[in-house]
């Protein structure tokens, strides 16, 4: 691969939850992350992969978007958004999101790795993820990044 993780892969499923929005309507995910990247080119950059999975009343657990967003690749805070979209079904499906609350999902994570298969699906807009990060490069200068 063109960048590797330090961390390990028992920690990328971890994740924390928001229960209430805030007075402007947003939910606010205030919990900070950690990640270790090495490169030695800017081609094939890495991506934050966002899935936003939604608890509602009756304690059932949904994915309502999918988005990706390349990292920082400046050094500094940083604050950037990315748009989220959920799946679009048939008539059927849509009534099913629309009365039962339970939105179309993609049968496998892979479909949003690929480029080419991503642009035959049809999706919806689902929102928005702002992020505000903290980025630093080392050796950027010294490898000619």
């Amino acid at each position: 691969p063109l960048y590797s993780s330090a961390a390990s892969d028992v920690y990328k499923r971890q994740t924390q939850c928001c229960t209430e929005a805030n007075e402007e309507g947003l939910h606010v995910w205030g919990h900070p992350f950690d990640l270790h990247l090495g490169t030695q080119s800017l081609a094939g950059w890495p991506k934050f992969l966002v899935r936003v999975w939604r608890l509602d009343s009756y304690g059932n657990i949904d994915i309502i978007g999918y988005g990706s967003c390349f990292l920082p690749n400046k050094p500094g805070e940083t604050e950037f958004t990315c748009d989220t979209w959920r799946a679009k079904g048939t008539a059927m499906q849509e009534s099913q999101a629309f009365f039962l609350e339970a939105p179309p999902k993609l049968t496998g994570a892979d479909l949003l790795l690929s480029t080419e298969e991503l642009w035959k699906l049809q999706g919806q807009t689902s929102g928005r993820v702002h992020f505000r990060c903290e980025t630093i490069l080392k050796n950027f200068k010294t490898l000619e990044i």
